[in-house]
């Protein structure tokens, strides 16, 4: 049977809330996204592990990303200039281009031969009528040399009209040419000219070489052609004056005895006027294909200049390092934008609209000097009641016609709820009330990460017997000083190597109230620990400390607490910032 409540019940809601401070004029728009911009930075910045840790998995990505990045830049330049068009051989073309040419020297040559024998012809004597052959429009002269140059005459008409091997040697057979040396060297080159062309012709067929040997066999014949035509006009020199005027006048009436015929004429400057057409098309081809491979060679060479790209492994590490840097902190205030987390006092106080208690780490000489006492070396590390934020909490929860009797302290993160109860708790025992700190935490214990391993001895059996309904375990003390000591209270489904407590053993939440109420009874000051995920909540009277961790606590969280407190009628009394470090805890 438990026993009545000693202490007297808690005043009405109605009379101990205090007044709502006077807000404060609203700045503008601009500055209030700028600050919050800046607080989210600052959180974001507070997460240096969490930037490490990002900022190696990209360093170690681009320095795999730079290495294999060589390789597929190499593979992708070499199939760019396998995909080039191959450079076109312009041997071809410069064979042409040389036969061509060769064609058109040897029309011009023709030309220019046909010109000067029509100057030499002018002065030759026509012939007296009836004598000599009158189909050849050359008429023979006088008897002795003169019929000589008259027949050397008709087979120059003959070479010019036909210029074949045969032409060549009807006219060195001629009586002018049977006996000169030159002739007779010129012939036998033409013979074996002619003899080596047609034997190769039989082998290999017209080419390059076979046009060759033809220009050349060409240029033999207008040489022979050209003694031919000295020969004639030396022997003409020699003729009487006479016969001159007559061959003078043969010209004047039947024109030039040796002349080409006009037809003759207008067609060969007609054909080289032809083969000048191919000359210059020949020549603009092979300017194309210069062209052509050249573009070709300029853009391969380009590219083959990408090849095998190499990075310095310095400029690569460097560029990895600020590459992780940027992309490690983006990555965290992408975080930190997508949920934002408690910045500074200023803003959980425009949130909150509640009393602000913000706990700093203190210096090491203020600690050295606040732990002279044997007792405050004894206390857990976590606890240090000496701090300015925890007695400023207990004065704010015990202010003169409000003192709160019962305080639920609350965090997102238990263990941050069991550190500030703790160190509350000690504060309001020093101040001669007699606490006790309850453990009501739903997911996992707050306390027992901080509680040293005296506070967690088993109790007594007087005592154990005595606890409610068996689902809790007997209050254990815990000593902060001479004669001081909090009074904790552990639920049965916390086991550890010190208690004998059934893990499968939970408390009902539907009773909680009432198992709290009992476990009070005896005690001023009551501190329960939850974690805000029980089904029901606790009396009104019972006051709320929210806890929150700058760069851990969301603000979202912090909303959603104030507003399901103001649901429910509490009272939120205070809000602690534990701007300190907090020891990781499994």
């Amino acid at each position: 049977m438990s026993m009545p409540p000693t202490v007297p019940p808690p005043a009405p809601a109605t009379a101990a809330v205090p007044a709502l401070p006077t807000p404060t004029p609203r700045r503008p728009r601009a500055g209030q996204r700028a600050r919050w911009l800046a607080a989210r930075t600052r959180n974001a910045a507070r997460h240096g592990v969490l930037i490490a840790m990002v900022g190696t998995l990209v360093v170690v990505v681009a320095l795999v990303m730079f290495s294999l990045g060589a390789d597929h830049v190499d593979r992708t330049v070499a199939a760019r200039i396998s995909a080039l068009p191959r450079e076109r051989d312009p041997r071809p073309l410069q064979v042409e281009l040389l036969a061509a040419r060769r064609e058109l020297a040897r029309l011009e040559g023709a030309l220019s031969a046909a010109a000067m024998a029509a100057q030499v012809e002018v002065a030759l004597p026509r012939p007296a009528a009836g004598i000599g052959d009158t189909s050849v429009p050359v008429a023979p002269i006088v008897p002795g040399a003169d019929s000589a140059a008259s027949e050397l005459q008709r087979q120059l008409f003959r070479v010019r009209q036909a210029p074949l091997v045969e032409s060549y040697r009807a006219l060195d057979d001629t009586r002018l040419l049977r006996d000169d040396a030159r002739a007779r060297a010129l012939i036998d080159s033409i013979e074996q000219l002619h003899a080596d062309r047609e034997a190769y012709a039989a082998l290999s067929g017209p080419d390059a070489r076979y046009a060759s040997m033809t220009a050349r066999l060409t240029q033999l014949g207008q040489r022979l052609t050209r003694l031919a035509a000295s020969t004639v006009a030396g022997t003409l020199a020699t003729a009487s004056p006479v016969d001159s005027r007559a061959g003078t006048d043969a010209a004047a009436e039947g024109g030039p005895a040796g002349a080409l015929p006009p037809m003759a004429d207008s067609a060969l400057k007609r054909i080289r006027d032809e083969a000048a057409t191919v000359v210059a098309r020949t020549e603009r081809a092979l300017l194309d294909v210069v062209t052509l491979n050249t573009d070709l060679r300029t853009r391969r060479d380009a590219l083959r200049a990408r090849l095998r790209l190499d990075v310095p492994p310095l400029a690569m590490v460097l560029a990895s390092l600020v590459l992780g840097v940027v992309l490690g902190f983006g990555v965290v205030l992408w975080r930190e934008l997508r949920r934002p987390t408690v910045g500074d006092e200023q803003e959980i106080e425009a949130l909150t609209w509640s009393r602000m208690i913000v706990h700093r780490e203190a210096a090491a000489s203020v600690r050295a000097a606040r732990t002279r006492r044997r007792a405050d070396e004894q206390l857990p590390p976590i606890m240090r009641p000496s701090d300015v934020a925890w007695p400023l909490l207990h004065l704010t929860l015990t202010g003169i016609g409000d003192v709160s009797r019962a305080i639920e302290v609350v965090a997102d993160q238990p263990a941050l709820a069991g550190a500030v109860a703790l160190n509350l708790s000690a504060v309001a025992a020093r101040e001669s009330r007699a606490t006790i700190l309850v453990d009501a935490a739903h997911r996992r214990s707050a306390l027992l990460p901080w509680l040293p391993a005296s506070a967690l001895a088993p109790a007594s059996e007087s005592t154990a017997e005595s606890t409610v309904r068996a689902r809790w375990d007997a209050p254990r003390s815990l000593g902060i000083g001479r004669d001081t000591c909090i009074d904790i209270v552990l639920p049965r489904r916390v086991r550890s190597p010190y208690t004998g407590g059934d893990l499968g053993a939970r408390h009902d939440a539907a009773s909680l109230a009432d198992d709290l109420q009992r476990l009070t009874a005896h005690h001023d000051f009551a501190v329960i620990v939850t974690d805000h995920e029980l089904d029901e909540s606790l009396p009104a009277s019972t006051d709320v400390v929210l806890c929150a961790r700058p760069g851990v606590t969301t603000l979202a969280w912090l909303s959603r607490t104030m507003q399901q407190y103001e649901d429910h009628g509490r009272r939120v009394r205070a809000v602690v910032l534990w701007s300190a470090d907090l020891p990781l805890v499994g």
